[in-house]
């Protein structure tokens, strides 16, 4: 049952949320992180970048949001010193469960297992991250399949969290 309900997770968020235009051919090979190609694979996935910028360790991101509110983060990762939005050889992907006090956060982690996900605590916090590596290479398409993947099953742990009550409102 796990696994039907995974499959239906990674089927939805494989579907076409909406049909803009693309001006980047789904074939075209990133060797680096184009910001402007993510922008318009995001507005395909009906996410909205609600800020970006640099963190306060030098990381460049986008705060994206789901038609739900479901708020997560893209971040360029090894990227060139001199210019951190340019030359990434990655994305890092990353969702944030605030846990109310007293939620065993252990068991919250035990209780989320994707493949796909690493799983981690940050102080109360429990994270869901995902690294894509542009080394060699990688076409639009992919980018915007692992974007979608993310974004389906992060929307699954957050309902499943929510129905168990130990997130801070």
């Amino acid at each position: 049952m796990k696994l039907l309900a995974s499959l239906s997770v990674l089927f939805l968020a494989l579907a076409p949320m909406t049909a803009q235009a693309q001006t980047t051919p789904a074939d075209a090979v990133l060797r680096t992180l184009d910001l402007d190609v993510l922008r318009e694979v995001l507005g395909e996935l009906d996410l909205w970048v609600n800020t970006e910028g640099v963190d306060e360790e030098g990381d460049y991101f986008l705060e994206v949001e789901t038609r739900d509110g479901l708020v997560y983060y893209l971040y360029g990762a090894s990227c060139s010193e001199a210019a951190p939005s340019k030359d990434c050889l990655g994305l890092n992907l990353v969702a944030t469960f605030t846990l109310k006090d007293g939620a065993d956060a252990n068991a919250v982690m035990d209780s989320i297992s994707y493949a796909f996900l690493k799983v981690y605590r940050s102080g109360g916090d429990v994270k869901v991250a995902r690294y894509v590596i542009f080394d060699g290479g990688i076409t639009r398409a992919n980018v915007k399949t692992n974007i979608s993947i993310f974004s389906g099953i992060t929307k699954a742990v957050w309902d499943k969290l929510t129905k168990a009550n130990v997130l801070e409102e």
